[in-house]
């Protein structure tokens, strides 16, 4: 039979450990479970390994497991599902972690953490987290991402041999997040929650009408990139100041483990080949493996034939993987039809927030708060 967690009980105990500090943690837990020694916890290195590593979603898995076991020692902290079955025998200890996690994590992540572990609206329906359970052959990137996987294994079967350390290594795991960079700049609440699919993306495809000097399409990039590819840290940069630092390379950078592994240039206007091959430089240069050539509906990669073809041979010498997009309304559409209803939400919540990223000028701000105005859709930003 499945365990069950007590959702109130769970916000009750993260937020006394996050806004009161107690130097007894276990001060809110009934009495038979005050036997702990204290300072009985995982390993520190390794609770910091995962929660300030490169993989958002695996920082939820174990914060959720970490939070179910404090609050009910005889869950299996490697459980993802209730349903967990092995051989067509229910598992002992399996419970509902991605409900705990999106209905008490999430919520105070937001409000209280300063979405450190990823500003993620719904982790578990990332791939890593859509399984039964916490399993070392789980599919993932080989790796670093396999070694992480590993010691989240690790760590979950040692909650599991001694739960009495869920208590402390939770209040350990709260203060290693909160070493992390706060996610949030401004917040938004909207006032009318409700909107289609089809809404998103006409407001997507109506803001790119307008080039706004490179601006919309950065916007638009964005917001999409970072609700699709949740387990990258992804920088966006004032259009025409890309560079200017030297942890920049494209106009959009996509890091894991503070190292671009892959970089966007974005292009709403003529260019030439001499343009590209800047970028590809660049992006040689600072060891990136990838880069995205991202056109926008005014792009014109103006070149003759015989240009395009030693173009073609210099990215290829240059061993870089090349990929061009033309984003138009097809291409929004592919994306944006694979979100859920919160994640819509969420979309436009990031074209907000990116235009605060790229410090947008007031024209293209006004351009977008009119068409948001004409879909009804209303909000207020919370700094």
């Amino acid at each position: 039979m499945a365990e069950t967690i007590d959702h109130g009980k769970a916000t009750r105990l993260l937020m006394d450990l996050i806004l009161n500090s107690p130097t007894d943690p276990l001060s809110g837990l009934p009495s038979n479970r005050r036997h702990v020694v204290e300072g009985a916890m995982l390993n520190e290195d390794e609770l910091r390994t995962i929660l300030h590593g490169p993989h958002l979603t695996f920082r939820y898995m174990l914060f959720t497991a970490l939070l179910a076991k404090s609050v009910n020692p005889f869950v299996n902290a490697r459980a993802l599902q209730a349903g967990w079955e092995n051989e067509g025998n229910p598992v002992p200890g399996a419970y509902d972690a991605r409900s705990l996690c999106h209905k008490v994590i999430v919520v105070i992540e937001r409000e209280f953490l300063g979405n450190r572990l990823g500003g993620s609206n719904e982790p578990y329906l990332n791939k890593p987290a859509r399984y039964q359970s916490i399993e070392l052959d789980n599919p993932v990137q080989k790796g670093k991402f396999q070694l992480l996987l590993n010691l989240l294994h690790k760590l979950t079967e040692e909650l599991n041999a001694q739960p009495d350390y869920a208590i402390y290594s939770l209040d350990l795991a709260i203060k290693l997040v909160l070493e992390l960079d706060s996610r949030v700049n401004t917040s938004y609440e909207f006032v009318s929650p409700q909107i289609s699919t089809a809404e998103v993306i006409d407001i997507f495809s109506e803001l790119i009408e307008r080039g706004c000097e490179g601006q919309s399409l950065v916007i638009v990039f964005c917001a999409i990139m970072k609700t699709r590819l949740s387990d990258l840290e992804i920088t966006c940069h004032p259009v025409n100041q890309a560079g200017s630092s030297s942890n920049e390379i494209g106009d959009v950078d996509f890091s894991s483990e503070n190292k671009v592994v892959m970089c966007a240039e974005l292009k709403d206007k003529e260019y030439f080949p001499s343009d590209l091959m800047h970028a590809v430089d660049k992006a040689v240069a600072g060891e990136c493996s990838k880069m995205l050539i991202v056109e926008g509906p005014r792009a014109l990669l103006s070149a003759t034939e015989d240009e395009m073809t030693k173009l073609s041979e210099d990215i290829s010498n240059s061993g870089l993987d090349v990929l061009r997009i033309k984003v138009d309304r097809n291409w929004l559409a592919t994306h944006l039809e694979l979100l859920t209803t919160n994640q819509l939400l969420d979309v436009i919540g990031l074209l907000l927030a990116t235009t605060e990223e790229i410090r947008a000028s007031s024209l293209t701000i006004n351009w977008l708060n009119d068409i948001l105005s004409r879909a009804g859709i209303e909000y207020r930003a919370n700094s």
